[in-house]
């Protein structure tokens, strides 16, 4: 069916093959596609796609929906196509033994969605270098349970650079994944950031390539300011005045008035929508000067921005390692019939004594 639809296809919610599934006839169809778009009438108009995760049971009884390593290889079938721009997915669940594909510019895909899901910070990073041109990026940390994945704020940012002249909507919920700023001690927190991903990877046999690409990521030194076609922004408090501030010194020397730089004056000028998660008026002085300072400048109305949220109001959001999944992600694993007969051959018994 989806053969003979295709040439005319726009959207679509489909179960891709995963790893280990290559020779199923999706997948070949898929690959063919991919590969040489520009010869086959498949999947010419295809824009937007929603990858949905077949059910694996998990070695506890429950189940979880997408792997890491299935999300990525997905990718591999559609980020060539014609006219793909908007790909979604749900529950993507981090594994350790992906080998990642640190390439720069390579897929067409510009708006990327990722619910509820346990990506680290590396995997962002290739996820958001692998784009020609990114206009969206949305990413809500979560899952069923805490996978231990910690978001880097230093690497995410400055990977996000290199989509500083088209990025349009950036929308992070990452707050059950961060604790890196939580770290006191400036020279110690910038330390720990920019050597997370550097350590010994038992599992991946790309060392070199990993290395390589982080020493791309980390020549980037800009601010939130030089995001110029960005027009929607939802961040965590502490994480919209560290990106304001900008990943922009080494670590021995911080630039001078880093300390006393005002968040007004570190929005880009194209800002429209701002959203302002986990602000508490009254906690944080630093916080509550930055926050009035910054309603007052949206009510004078002498800025591009259009709309706030999260300052008169708050939005709360789970602290690191605080995970509230949605019920649906613990569906217990259904009996099967030996078993079901067996619980009631047992409660029979225990009727009759």
């Amino acid at each position: 069916m989806l053969i003979v639809v295709s040439p005319n296809l726009t959207s679509m919610a489909f179960v891709p093959p995963c790893c280990g599934d290559e020779d199923f006839r999706l997948a070949v169809f898929l690959t063919e596609a991919n590969a040489s778009p520009e010869n086959k009438p498949s999947l010419r108009l295809l824009s937007d796609v929603f990858l949905v995760y077949r059910p694996t049971w998990h070695w506890e009884g429950h189940y979880w929906l997408g792997r890491q390593e299935d999300f990525f290889n997905s990718l591999r079938y559609l980020d060539n196509l014609l006219s793909i721009e908007h790909i979604a997915s749900d529950i993507v669940d981090k594994n350790s033994i992906t080998e990642l594909d640190f390439r720069v510019g390579y897929s067409n895909i510009s708006r990327m969605v990722l619910g509820r899901s346990s990506l680290d910070s590396l995997s962002l990073a290739a996820l958001i270098a692998s784009f020609k041109v990114l206009r969206e990026f949305r990413y809500f940390a979560g899952g069923r349970v805490d996978s231990g994945t910690q978001f880097n704020p230093k690497t995410f940012f400055k990977a996000m650079c290199w989509h500083k002249d088209t990025l349009e909507i950036l929308d992070l919920d990452v707050a059950c994944q961060m604790n890196l700023l939580d770290i006191p001690c400036e020279f110690r927190r910038e330390y720990a950031m920019e050597h997370w991903e550097s350590g010994p990877d038992p599992w991946s046999n790309s060392r070199e390539k990993r290395h390589e690409f982080l020493s791309q990521v980390r020549r980037h030194n800009k601010t939130l300011k030089d995001f110029v076609a960005l027009k929607r922004l939802s961040l965590g408090i502490d994480l919209l005045l560290y990106f304001a501030k900008g990943i922009r010194f080494d670590l021995w020397e911080l630039p001078e008035g880093y300390e006393h730089l005002r968040l007004i004056d570190c929005l880009p000028d194209s800002l429209e929508y701002l959203c302002v998660r986990g602000y508490h008026k009254g906690e944080n002085p630093d916080h509550d000067e930055h926050m009035d300072e910054l309603l007052a400048l949206f009510k004078s109305g002498s800025s591009s921005l259009k709309e706030i949220e999260g300052i008169e109001e708050t939005i709360h959001v789970p602290g690191p390692g605080h995970y509230d999944p949605d019920p649906v992600l613990w569906t217990e694993r259904p009996l099967n019939n030996s078993e079901s007969e067996s619980e009631s051959e047992s409660e029979s018994e225990s009727e009759s004594e």
